[in-house]
């Protein structure tokens, strides 16, 4: 479940936690960025507990004190063992906590609603939405995502200055590279790994001569049945029915009953998909529409006879009537074998009925 605004956390394994974004080790301690709350919370791991560290939960820009600290949605932390540095997103600043003196400073950036791109020391410089950090030597590097830029912050002297991309979105490799909402950084062997976001790829730059190329990785294959294809989809399940006569023109009749006091989420992405596999001559209007109620009828139409298998995958959403906010999806499919044949008596239908847990 989701922590209340100023939750106290307790038992790390039964404690509610909000939006934990990020999370760095230090000693017997992990640190976590908790964007939900605007705190930093630390886990004991030898006490298996789990409480605010740093951050009142206000959202704001506040300095000193770790208890009357503000933050804005941290997204990314990282530690040189000393001091933690931290991704503040929302009021768009990079973050340090020292970790023996036990106090929070602005390093560098705006606030809340006061973004930019600049390099520059201290408040001079800017940022939009950065989200991810890491350590590079006595430096931090910073995924400033919205600017599409890798940027490099000196702690002790606040100077900020860009690192990588120029601050256009694109997918450009080489010397003078570009990216699209960079989001997550990693160092390792000289090489700084970054996940790009936007382009659905790791970009890895060399540290040294800020070279970038786009991580590939051999041997990777997709699956090859349709049935694993299916069991990629959340909370899964495929049901395998008896062969159906069917005419040349037939519906898809799908429908669903809920568990009490449930229903339907009409705001929800509900949508369907419709595959047929050999040589059967079908056709599905829409084969990955969405829908907002049930039951839903698919037209289906043959231009001859012939057979093949449809799969029919439904994706929904259900949701307590009482707004609560309690919501489940579950991804239903139907392998249905078919026979497209002529003659007055047979069935223009399939139905495939569902009731929920």
């Amino acid at each position: 479940k989701q922590a209340a605004w100023r939750s106290t956390g307790g038992n790390a394994k039964t404690s509610e936690l909000s939006s934990p974004w990020d999370l760095v080790k230090v000693g017997n301690s992990l640190y976590i960025a908790m964007a939900g709350t605007h705190q930093i919370w630390q886990l004991d791991l030898e006490m298996q507990a789990v409480a605010p560290f740093a951050g009142s939960g206000v959202e704001a820009r506040i300095d000193g004190e770790l208890s009357k600290s503000g933050f804005g949605q941290p997204s990314g932390i990282v530690s040189d063992g000393r001091s933690l540095f931290i991704a503040d997103s929302e009021t768009n600043i990079i973050r340090e906590i020292d970790l023996q003196k036990q106090t929070v400073e602005t390093l560098a950036g705006g606030d809340l609603f006061d973004f930019g791109d600049q390099d520059g020391e201290g408040d001079d410089g800017r940022f939009q939405h950065p989200l991810g950090v890491a350590v590079f030597g006595d430096a931090v590097l910073i995924a400033d995502t919205y600017n599409h830029k890798i940027k490099l912050l000196n702690p002790k002297t606040q100077a900020v200055k860009t690192f990588l991309g120029n601050g256009k979105s694109g997918q450009k490799d080489g010397s003078n590279a570009t990216f699209y909402e960079p989001g997550g950084l990693s160092v390792a062997h000289g090489k700084l790994f970054i996940a790009d976001t936007n382009n659905h790829a790791i970009r890895v730059a060399d540290l040294k001569t800020k070279q970038v190329s786009t991580l590939k990785i051999e041997g990777l294959t997709p699956p090859q049945t349709l049935e694993s294809e299916l069991d990629l989809s959340p909370n899964f399940s495929l049901k395998k029915i008896t062969a159906q006569e069917i005419g040349l023109k037939s519906e898809l009749v799908f429908d669903l009953s809920f568990p009490t006091g449930f229903h339907l989420n009409d705001k929800a992405p509900n949508r369907y998909e419709i595959e047929i596999e050999k040589a059967t001559n079908l056709v599905v209007a829409n084969p990955k529409p969405k829908f907002k109620s049930v039951p839903l009828v698919i037209p289906i139409q043959a231009a001859k006879i012939g057979a093949g298998v449809i799969t029919a995958k439904f994706t929904i959403y259900y949701c307590r009537e009482d707004n609560t906010g309690v919501c489940f999806i579950k991804t239903l499919a139907w392998e249905i074998p078919v026979k497209v044949v002529s003659g007055k008596n047979v069935s223009n239908k399939i139905e495939l009925r569902e009731t929920l847990k």
